[in-house]
């Protein structure tokens, strides 16, 4: 199973406009471990840029803690799952959280407010 983070420096990073880095972590579900983990340079703010290379990387699942919503959809279309909201702590911790099912999550950071303007 492959997941990405969406990190700087070692903790998940809203991607709301600029960009950390993509971490793809390759892990074992079962032993709820990591196997590999590879870096990646993020992707120019481009529309479905983001979705193209989780796609490419065959990623299953995206931890944000905050991402602009028509990225999201882009990504939940190339059968992605995205979850959002998780708090900015170090990747590790909220991989193995993820994996064990305890995992909590608040608002998406990125999402403008109701009548707010863009």
């Amino acid at each position: 199973m492959k997941i990405a983070v969406l990190q700087s420096d070692g903790r998940l990073f809203p991607q709301c406009k600029e960009s950390g880095q993509v971490a793809v972590l390759e892990v074992d579900p079962v032993n709820q471990s990591v196997r590999r983990t590879k870096l990646l340079s993020p992707p120019p703010q481009a529309v479905g840029a983001l979705a193209d290379l989780l796609g490419r990387e065959n990623v299953e699942v995206l931890l944000a803690s905050g991402i602009p919503q028509r990225d999201r959809e882009l990504i939940e279309q190339k059968g992605i799952e995205v979850i959002v909201g998780v708090p900015p702590h170090r990747v590790e911790p909220v991989v193995a959280n993820y994996l064990a099912g305890t995992l909590q999550t608040g608002d998406n950071p990125c999402e403008q407010p109701a009548g707010g303007s863009a």
